[in-house]
């Protein structure tokens, strides 16, 4: 129902409280038919004020406008000359850290699902692993900046953070299924932002493997 219709139910609705007025001064059938039509006009009206809570209240939950931009993640790492191990690690720990804030991010929105009434059956474990992940890759940003060196096959953590959001966009993908519209709204855009995360999460694997290669002798 678009904006511009319910101005007919609201017309019926008022046209239903003036009849059922008028029929109180008037015979029992101008009032059997005037109490059906106005509860008929509630309803629609019910109905349609529902959906624009939904739109309205709703769908905001799902914006990532604090969606930080990585770019190729780690992908500096294969321009630079060798010996430029500060820059690497200056590289890896900031590309890290954005990394963590979206998926902290991700985190986040999962987490304002959970225990609503459309999403009585919804897992914290969703929340928990971008947690998880988040964490990790603050936790090894540090490590880095610390010691100034970034550890031998790290890639592998990372491709398995990666695999981690692959498994996590499958289930929501599986949850949605065969679910309301409403679901799918909420849920599209958090789907979208895992498969985004394990995509950066693997092109990062991939540069800190190619890094690592180059620098073996």
């Amino acid at each position: 129902m678009s904006d511009k219709d319910i101005i007919w139910p609201i017309m019926a609705l008022a046209a239903a409280v003036v009849a059922l007025g008028v029929s109180i001064y008037s015979s029992p059938l101008v009032m059997g038919v005037a109490i059906p039509t106005l509860l008929v006009s509630i309803a629609v009206v019910r109905q349609y004020l529902e959906r624009i809570k939904i739109r309205e209240e709703d769908i905001p939950l799902e914006d990532f406008s604090w969606w930080a931009d990585v770019g190729e993640p780690a992908g500096t790492l294969l321009s630079l000359k060798p010996g430029e191990e500060v820059m690497a690690t200056q590289v890896v720990a900031s590309d890290f850290k954005n990394l963590s804030r979206n998926a902290d991010l991700l985190s986040s929105r999962l987490r304002l699902l959970v225990g609503r009434r459309e999403f009585i059956n919804f897992s914290p474990d969703f929340t928990n692993d971008s947690w998880k992940v988040a964490h990790s890759l603050a936790d090894l940003a540090r490590s880095i900046e610390t010691s100034g060196m970034i550890e031998s096959e790290l890639y592998k953590t990372i491709e398995q953070h990666a695999a981690r959001f692959d498994r996590m966009a499958n289930k929501l993908f599986e949850y949605e299924k065969d679910k309301s519209e409403t679901i799918h709204i909420y849920i599209d855009p958090l789907r979208r932002a895992s498969e985004k995360l394990s995509r950066d999460l693997r092109k990062a694997a991939s540069n800190l493997y190619k890094f690592e290669k180059r620098k073996s002798p």
